[in-house]
């Protein structure tokens, strides 16, 4: 996002700049540009050419936000339904915290593989994800079902740009198609709208799934790779310090040193 603006700023800065030496569109872009590439600039004849040219990339940076936001959007729903479902395997069966998921890693019978749930979650359109991901939790945060259009064109928006350049991908399919097929036109402003809502989307997600499925089971999963290389013929809370260390190593939020204590009090007790 931060490429998307910086570009956004650039071009503000650029025609304002064009306005206050009021250029016209007839003029010769050498006249206004001072850059080493002249080859580069002569390509264009006057200031409308390189202007068409301009708005295009700007209709590609766009195109190629929505792509990366999507992506990793999606990244992240994979990511955290199957944290979910591993972290809370009973929901499966509708006995939502009925056996905690770190007590079956613990005991090697671990035997759950989300992969279909997930794929059931991040395939076809959001009609069908959000009816699989009901169908595994029970509920649904209403900004999936609010979003739901929104989220089916971004969807085959992300489809058309990956597979044909921002075209109507079965149009592009055609046998015989002699011309080339528009590119799919986006503003800046429903750029940043998509972004907005794909943000506001995923942070409805991480709180229903936290709160209800998750809690604090990837600390505890941290503790259960970290336990087989501590001592155990030392007090608890030096391998409670161990464990504050190994989070503070990472980009997550340091924890309170009796929080790791009591975390570590409940993995060795299970």
């Amino acid at each position: 996002e931060s490429m998307r603006i910086a570009h956004t700023v650039s071009s503000d800065f650029c025609y304002n700049q064009l306005g206050s030496l009021k250029a016209q569109w007839s003029d010769e872009p050498k006249t206004h540009f001072s850059t080493s590439s002249i080859k580069e600039v002569n390509y264009f004849k006057a200031l409308s050419d390189w202007k068409s040219g301009y708005h295009e990339f700007q209709n590609w940076v766009n195109l190629n936000a929505v792509m990366a936001m999507s992506s990793n959007f999606e990244t992240y729903l994979s990511a955290v339904i199957s944290l979910a479902i591993t972290s809370d395997p009973g929901v499966l069966v509708g006995a939502s915290q009925a056996v905690d998921g770190i007590d079956l890693i613990k005991r090697q019978k671990n035997k759950i593989d989300p992969t279909e749930y997930v794929t059931a979650c991040t395939k076809g359109d959001w009609n069908s994800r959000i009816s699989a991901y009901e169908g595994i939790f029970g509920q649904v945060p209403p900004e999936l079902k609010t979003n739901c259009s929104d989220l089916n064109k971004i969807r085959v928006l992300r489809n058309n740009i990956g597979h044909s350049f921002g075209r109507d991908l079965e149009k592009s399919r055609k046998n015989g198609l002699k011309e080339l097929l528009p590119t799919e036109r986006i503003t800046s402003d429903r750029t940043t709208r998509y972004q907005y809502l794909l943000t506001a989307t995923a942070k409805a997600i991480d709180k229903h799934l936290l709160h209800s499925h998750i809690g604090e089971f990837q600390i505890l999963n941290v503790y259960h790779e970290l336990y087989a290389t501590l001592r155990k013929d030392i007090q608890i809370g030096i391998r409670a310090m161990d464990l504050k260390k190994k989070i503070g190593q990472s980009n997550a939020p340091a924890i309170p040193k009796t929080f790791s204590n009591d975390l570590v009090k409940y993995y060795e007790y299970l």
